[in-house]
């Protein structure tokens, strides 16, 4: 959902243990019909998401969703370490 909403043009966090999103109001999100779309857009969202999944298999979606299934939580950090110099490298 984080992943349609940023195509959108939001930009929110996916967090884990919850499974959530962030997202950090400021003085534009106060805007009058901010919310109203906002809205909107998060509800198209996740339509877009349930109705073909297979679009969001890659990206921080999938980092969060394997992360999260890991049986062992101690690989956490690796795992995290990891993806950031993946990120950063080149």
């Amino acid at each position: 959902v984080g992943q349609a909403l940023g195509k959108k043009g939001w930009n929110v966090n996916s967090l884990q243990h919850p499974s959530c999103l962030h997202l950090c109001c400021t003085n534009l999100h106060t805007k009058d019909g901010t919310e109203k779309l906002f809205l909107g857009d998060l509800k198209r969202a996740v339509e877009e998401v349930n109705s073909s999944p297979e679009k969001y298999t890659s990206g921080t979606a999938a980092i969060y969703g394997m992360v999260n299934s890991l049986p062992d939580a101690t690989l956490l950090d690796p795992v995290a370490k990891g993806y950031v110099d993946a990120l950063f490298s080149g």
